[in-house]
């Protein structure tokens, strides 16, 4: 796991960081604690309610981990609460009472192939708030689970991050600043990976043996993969209209995720 991603954040930028992320950062921290004063609103509030929330999770065998991964929380903070903390921001208890307390903690699992899905997404340009809307959670928690903060996903948090995967997979996104980060920090594309879930697989720019092939990948538009494939052409008629070999384009499919129709 990589754990010198760089994260924006308003503290980053305090500590003295110049990059335009972590001024962005502050800007809108300060703004919107701005509004909160003028309407009113205080940012820590009573954590009575998210303690006992938590109690009857922990009665449903969650884990503090568990309750914070399900509430887009650190498991710090959700400790802290436990412990008897008496104030915590209001996003934090919104965030530990939004978990489910009638269900049963579910099997997590590891976060690799979840983590490797956002950042490839991040790494054509998706931002974490577009690949929070496919998949049905915050733009903040899927930063996190990209930054390599998080080890272990819920069943549910992985597939769901599957699901947006394989809808933001075949197009671009628009973000620029979005693919130099992903750059900038090492991350790969959805080609890189031949089994983008199992943790000992390296990216494809790692293994020698394997670099004229990839090469040859990496040129190939996985959306137009996609539109081909969609339109029921065989994997030798997509290889002959793209110029490559018939291995080349199970390969993308496959690590592409791009479905073929039976």
């Amino acid at each position: 796991m990589n754990t010198a991603v760089h994260v924006p954040s308003r503290a980053c930028y305090q500590r003295g960081c110049q990059l335009p992320e972590c001024a962005r950062e502050d800007y809108v921290y300060r703004k919107q604690l701005d509004l909160d004063h003028l309407q009113g609103r205080r940012r820590m509030v009573d954590a009575t309610q998210a303690r006992i929330h938590i109690e009857r999770l922990q009665a449903n065998n969650w884990t503090y981990a568990q309750i914070g991964n399900a509430g887009g929380v650190s498991e710090s903070a959700v400790h802290a609460i436990a412990m008897g903390q008496s104030e915590a921001r209001a996003s934090t208890v919104l965030g530990i009472l939004s978990a489910p307390v009638t269900a049963r903690m579910e099997q997590t699992v590891d976060a690799t192939g979840t983590r490797r899905r956002i950042q490839a997404l991040m790494y054509i340009g998706h931002t974490g708030r577009t690949i929070g809307e496919h998949a049905g959670y915050s733009a903040d928690w899927m930063r996190r689970i990209a930054a390599g903060w998080v080890r272990a996903v819920n069943l549910a948090t992985a597939a769901a991050v599957k699901r947006a995967y394989r809808q933001l997979v075949a197009r671009p996104g628009a973000s620029s600043r979005t693919r130099a980060y992903a750059r900038r920090h090492n991350w790969r594309g959805p080609l890189a990976w031949s089994d983008i879930d199992d943790p000992s697989c390296k990216p494809e720019a790692s293994r020698r043996s394997r670099a004229k092939d990839g090469a040859r990948a990496a040129r190939i538009d996985p959306g137009r993969v996609a539109e081909l494939t969609a339109a029921g052409r065989s994997t030798r008629q997509i290889a002959d209209e793209l110029g490559c070999h018939k291995r080349t384009v199970t390969r993308v499919r496959r690590r592409a995720e791009i479905g073929v129709a039976a």
